[in-house]
């Protein structure tokens, strides 16, 4: 951090002030082209300290001399501490190179972090900080920020005693990663159904292998939605396309002589698992007990099944067709009896 701050005052962008240094932005022409601001709107919404010694009220520090009760750390204009936006540049330069492929950030550091960040490295470089940016929008809940500063805010790890992993990350996908995303219950359930849709339409194919016209289109409608700006909630939608074609194709079919769709399971596995929201080994559940649920069911089977070796067919069609009204379907096969939530 020091020597890209020398390097900037050797120069001229930068200038000291009792033991301060600080950014000349007049020094950088294309200051706010990345936030699209006019000179005359730049101060608004940057965080710059009141002081009557900066030639300019828009220059930024660098270097902050010393305070009674801060951290500090010797340099060559005093003790001191870096700024903010001097970290992030020295860090990136350090690691990745005078030219980093993306920036990522919240939107609320477009203005002045990232312009800060691009004025200081470009001007020392000469050449471009970043290709391309990605500002995310705000996770709210119920409708407000969340945040520390709000208390309403919540950790990813008690998120997670709620629901599965793919649970969530369809949650987040689900919208534009420009768009402000609301938690709530609401939302959440909305992914479990979805995704258990999902799992199910996959399950239905692991038995088949048959290619459909609609295979080709969804790859297609994906790859071009995760090209223009990473827009995932387009891309879910070219996945559920498909998964209607799929199960529109299953219910036509003579199982014992059907035809295999594995290009369509293929393909859906494929892009789901690019997307993290689908995993052979997870089971897409509410966060309520599953075990018990599982024993509980398996337990009806096995009285169902001890029903139809006595042939009463009219006990074992119950417990089947009660089941099936809690959205729990139930298949008899030569290998035993199996059974899947459906949505």
């Amino acid at each position: 951090m020091i020597d890209l701050i020398q390097i900037l005052l050797d120069k001229g962008a930068a200038y000291v002030i009792d033991g301060s240094v600080y950014y000349r932005v007049n020094q950088f022409a294309e200051y706010g082209k990345l936030s699209n601001r006019k000179p005359e709107d730049l101060l608004a919404g940057a965080r710059v300290e009141i002081d009557e010694r900066k030639e300019d009220p828009r220059d930024f520090d660098m270097w902050k001399a010393v305070k009674p009760g801060e951290p500090s750390w010797e340099s060559p204009w005093g003790r001191g501490r870096p700024g903010w936006h001097i970290e992030c540049s020295a860090m990136a330069m350090k690691h990745l190179g005078e030219t980093i492929d993306i920036h990522a950030g919240g939107e609320d550091l477009q203005f002045p972090h990232h312009e800060n960040e691009i004025a200081q490295s470009e001007l020392a470089t000469g050449t471009p900080f970043a290709r391309y940016w990605m500002h995310v929008a705000f996770l709210k809940i119920d409708g407000k920020r969340m945040g520390k500063s709000e208390h309403n805010f919540i950790l990813l790890r008690d998120a997670l005693d709620n629901y599965p992993t793919e649970v969530i990350r369809h949650f987040l996908i689900s919208a534009h990663y420009r768009h402000p995303l609301d938690y709530n219950r609401e939302s959440l359930t909305k992914s479990e159904g979805a995704l258990r849709r999902l799992n199910n339409c996959l399950d239905a194919l692991k038995n088949y292998y048959e290619d459909i016209e609609a295979v080709q289109e969804m790859k297609s409608q994906f790859t071009l939605a995760m090209d223009t700006d990473f827009n995932t909630a387009q891309a879910l939608g070219a996945i559920f396309t498909l998964v209607g074609e799929v199960n529109k194709s299953l219910s036509t079919l003579d199982e014992a002589a059907a035809p295999v769709l594995a290009q369509a399971y293929q393909a859906l596995t494929e892009t789901c698992q690019v997307l993290g929201i689908y995993n052979t080994d997870t089971q897409i559940d509410d966060g309520d007990n599953v075990q018990q649920r599982d024993q509980m069911i398996n337990l009806l089977l096995e009285i169902r099944q001890d029903a139809r070796n006595r042939k009463d067919w009219e006990t074992s069609d119950k417990i089947r067709d009660r089941l099936k009204e809690l959205n729990i379907e139930i298949k008899d096969t030569r290998e035993g009896t199996t059974w899947k939530i459906i949505s």
